[in-house]
């Protein structure tokens, strides 16, 4: 499996069914994934509709984010959204990391609406503000050069730029020529490494991310250095 051989301590997942149709055999997926690899779980519902049958459970998608470290809490905000197109959120979970506590976002911009995606940007620094040690991560449906990524390179710390090669395209995962998937460290936490996940591609549409952060320690404690 993908994530269980990138041996990542947080992972952030985007597009994830719960109970939500066919393609995914009706499964809640998160809770799944977390259930194999004995992973902490946090769910944000961006989509929610009625059962498909009389007394079944609710159709839902959203974002996901697991954890090996405790999950202490998580919210979910819904971010601006245009009438016609799809509901999408900023996931929040607060986790504990050797005695600190970690605040890692998870979001996935609108893939059709340009003027929707760059206020759901700004909306997200927003959100996020100075919070910390916070980590932002995601797939944000914007190339390395438009106006939603220097908004949140404005605000944040783009892995890629501070600790990678430069951009490397995450999509499609068949042939890709665009980078759209970003690890962003806010406040508090510094980017080591980044790079991409170059075994399984095509177990999804987008090449996972994969960011080496150092947590800047309150006086007194030592860094920490974790995967995401």
């Amino acid at each position: 499996m993908v994530i269980e051989s990138a041996n990542a301590d947080i992972v952030g997942l985007q597009e994830v069914d719960r109970h939500f149709g066919a393609r995914s055999d009706w499964q809640d997926q998160a809770a799944r994934l977390a259930e194999i690899l004995d992973l902490d779980l946090a769910y944000g519902v961006n989509v929610d509709l009625v059962p498909p049958t009389p007394g079944g459970r609710r159709a839902q998608f959203g974002t996901a984010l697991l954890s090996r470290h405790p999950i202490t809490c998580w919210d979910n905000t819904h971010l601006v959204c245009s009438p016609g197109e799809e509901q999408r959120g900023l996931l929040h979970a607060q986790i504990a990391v050797d005695g600190v506590v970690l605040h890692v976002y998870n979001t996935h911009l609108d893939a059709f609406s340009e003027p929707d995606r760059a206020q759901q940007a700004k909306q997200v620094v927003e959100l996020v503000g100075d919070t910390r040690p916070a980590v932002l991560l995601g797939d944000f449906n914007a190339a390395p050069l438009t106006s939603e990524i220097a908004t949140l390179r404005a605000g944040f710390t783009d892995a890629w730029t501070a600790s990678g090669s430069g951009e490397i395209p995450t999509f499609p995962a068949a042939a890709p020529d665009v980078c759209i998937d970003y690890v962003f460290a806010g406040p508090g936490v510094e980017p080591v490494w980044t790079g991409v996940v170059t075994r399984d591609l095509l177990a999804s549409d987008h090449v996972p991310v994969l960011s080496r952060l150092a947590v800047v320690a309150p006086v007194g404690e030592q860094p920490l250095a974790r995967g995401a």
